[in-house]
């Protein structure tokens, strides 16, 4: 059995004695690493525990005499697990504390490898990942022969650097770049990304505009939360046709362009919301799904919703009251002419339609569209 000795320091900090990730052992082995543990004297508490973090997942383990054995719960699934050592002065309940005392250390990242028994191996990139992680640098390049940058990869990384994702990245995990500080961020020309997961640009302060891959098919939930740019865009012919709920989530940017071939807001509700700096919002007329209210919520500061021309589905845009009326005429405008088909519905509400004279009405009711 393989021990790791590892420091608990008195302000939180874990020492593991690694300058990359910790690791912790190869998928499907059983009782493989003991973690020993020096726990500092100013340490209160006679209990102590462990506990492992991953996506959803989060396992509590009683440690003994300051040793634990990892459970097979966490070697039977390979990738980065988040861990913790707590110490306390009564018995943790139902993952909760109940004493009056208890200390835990910062989330320390630990990674399980992919066994010989699953389909994908580590690569020389992967690993190559892993030393970057403990460098000095200003600015990381991800290199175009890397196919994925995994789970929580730069997870409050204290670093402040430029990054540029390579081409040959496919997809970007969940939590990679979370509370990075990155003020640059850009992708490859020829970018082959297809997956961005949740969480992956968390509350990061960009200067640049990002400009998303056309080859972007999955949007993460909370992809950007609490980010800053000035802008959000995607390339043109992209693949992205689905924007599911939380999309866009407590965003602070001045605009968004949507992708050029999306569908539908799949979630139909809070795919855009809390972004309170958003003045401009840019619609296809691709979509082929109504946009319901609840779908562009806390929109009080969008001056301009700009809908492509032929625009052609009933939408819901009551919450955004302070759109402006050249904004307002320009989107009734760019509304596809349904005379002799069915009527469809652009609903603005009632501060919205209070701006509008007749002849401004007119330019959509004359096309078979109905106001609201």
């Amino acid at each position: 059995m393989h021990e790791i000795k590892i420091k608990i320091n008195g302000d939180g900090t874990v020492d593991t004695g690694s300058k990359t990730r910790l690791r912790i052992g190869v998928e499907s082995e059983v009782n493989r690493v003991k973690f020993i543990f020096d726990v500092d004297s100013t340490i209160e508490g006679t209990y102590h525990y462990i506990k492992f973090l991953r996506d959803d997942i989060s396992y509590i383990y009683r440690v003994h005499n300051k040793e634990i054995v990892i459970n097979k719960s966490i070697l039977v699934k390979s990738g980065i697990w988040l861990f913790s050592f707590i110490s306390t002065d009564a018995v943790i309940v139902n993952k909760q504390l109940t004493g009056s005392y208890g200390f835990i250390s910062e989330p320390t990242e630990a990674v399980v490898l992919d066994g010989i028994l699953t389909v994908g191996r580590r690569t020389e990139e992967s690993e190559a990942l892993d030393i970057i992680y403990g460098m000095n640098f200003s600015e990381l390049r991800i290199p175009d022969s890397v196919p994925s940058i995994g789970d929580y990869f730069m997870y409050e990384s204290r670093k402040t650097f430029t990054l540029h994702i390579g081409a040959g990245v496919k997809s970007i995990g969940g939590y990679t770049f979370y509370k990075a500080v990155i003020p640059t961020l850009t992708f490859s020309l020829e970018s082959q990304l297809q997956t961005l997961s949740d969480y992956a640009f968390y509350n990061i302060t960009f200067e640049n505009e990002i400009c998303i891959p056309a080859s972007v098919e999955t949007w993460g939930k909370h992809c950007f939360q609490y980010a800053t740019a000035p802008t959000i865009m995607f390339e043109k012919n992209s693949k992205l046709t689905a924007l599911g709920s939380y999309a866009f989530w407590n965003l602070s940017t001045l605009e968004i362009y949507l992708p050029d071939n999306l569908k539908t807001f799949s979630g139909n509700t809070y795919v855009i919301a809390h972004c309170n700096d958003l003045e401009y919002l840019w619609i296809p007329n691709t979509i082929t799904t109504a946009i319901p209210a609840n779908a562009i919520m806390s929109g009080n500061n969008i001056r301009t919703i700009e809908l492509q021309s032929g625009f052609n589905i009933s939408a819901n845009f009551s919450n955004c009251t302070n759109l402006t009326v050249d904004s307002i005429e320009r989107m009734l405008y760019a509304l596809k002419n349904l005379s002799g088909t069915s009527a469809k519905t652009l609903t603005l509400g009632e501060t919205n339609l209070a701006k509008l004279n007749d002849s401004q009405i007119a330019i959509a009711t004359n096309k078979n569209w109905t106001l609201s």
